[in-house]
């Protein structure tokens, strides 16, 4: 819920030539909000502080109420109604955002969504991408100690790493996104997909070879690449999502993560289904080829389905007004650029 209303805000925030790297940034508190609260808690559970433990939950809690307070007072759904920045910078974004000053955010052509190729195949690069994620996510650790025979402070400490590369990649494969598409003559569909092939594609291609690699510390340091690349994933798909519909931009987020939501417990199941009863290399080959296979899967399809172009179901009522408000806003952001 979270995520999706963060990609509607953006759509009414950001300028179009700054998109990627808006979304980039702004998702990137969230790995910041992992490593945090990895250290946190492990420090607060092993002290007296609140009875040990409790105080994880006591902590983090009050953290987060503290900020929605700060929301509340900061923060605002769009640009034109925040009464922190200047007239100034009100227009500077309003004339050059993905979403037109007045479109109708709530006219949904439901049947027409429903059967959107480029939907559905930011649905299914979601599912490949996150169950990808969610296994190394939650499993890396594991990884980390039975295979490659890490104590346990070392593995927290590579997961730590892994962690970072991944709030790196996505901070920074935002910049270049926009960089090639406003500072070059490359397509924007191209550039999505160079980062989608970036992302899974190599991401897929050196979990295979982990599962063949006998040295420990050079398997960690591909497990630790493996795992940041999927920072790139942020600029192809939650940017995409903006490309294609930025009026329903929080909608269509919504619904692919709804569905790749549920690799949050089939993949760490297969993980378990597969090292159970014998928990060796081989066995962890097996699970890194399915993760890779399922990863392709997606990556083909969006390759073959995705699209960096308005879908007509988006449009407002108003399509002729949008869609050249929108040609307009773009050819002034390259204008800008240059």
């Amino acid at each position: 819920m979270v995520y999706a209303s963060t990609i509607g805000i953006i759509a009414k925030w950001s300028k179009l030539n700054e998109l990627s790297t808006f979304v980039s940034i702004t998702t990137s508190g969230y790995s910041v909000g992992a490593i945090a609260s990895s250290y946190v808690s492990s420090l607060l559970t092993t002290s007296t502080f609140l009875g040990g433990w409790p105080s994880t939950f006591y902590i983090i809690g009050i953290a987060g109420i503290i900020w929605c307070l700060c929301w509340w007072i900061v923060g605002s759904s769009d640009v034109t109604n925040n009464r922190w920045i200047s007239e100034f910078e009100k227009e500077s974004i309003t004339t050059s955002r993905p979403i037109a000053q007045d479109t109708e955010v709530y006219n949904i052509r439901w049947k027409k969504l429903a059967i959107s190729a480029p939907v559905w195949s930011i649905c299914i690069y979601c599912i490949g991408d996150d169950f990808g994620l969610y296994l190394l996510g939650t499993d890396m650790p594991i990884f980390f100690k039975t295979i490659l025979h890490f104590d346990i402070e070392m593995s927290g400490f590579l997961s730590c790493i892994a962690q970072i590369t991944f709030f790196l990649t996505t901070i920074f494969g935002g910049i270049i996104a926009d960089k090639l598409i406003y500072q070059t003559k490359i397509k924007k569909i191209h550039v999505r997909h160079f980062f989608a092939c970036f992302c899974l594609g190599l991401q897929s291609i050196l979990l295979i070879l982990i599962g063949y690699i006998s040295y420990d510390w050079i398997a960690a340091i591909l497990m630790i690449i493996a795992f940041g690349l999927y920072g790139v994933c942020t600029s192809t798909i939650c940017a995409n999502a903006l490309d294609i519909a930025p009026n329903h931009s929080a909608l269509v987020i919504g619904i692919a993560f709804t569905f790749s939501g549920v690799t949050g417990f089939i993949g760490p199941a297969v993980v378990g289904a597969i090292t159970e009863i014998d928990n060796t290399l081989i066995q962890w080959r097996s699970v890194f080829w399915i993760a890779a296979g399922v990863q392709a899967a997606g990556l083909l399809q969006f390759l073959v389905f995705g699209s960096a172009e308005i879908q007509e179901w988006a449009k407002s009522a108003d399509n002729s007004t949008e869609t050249s408000s929108l040609i307009e806003n773009s050819s002034r952001c390259k204008d800008r650029s240059k």
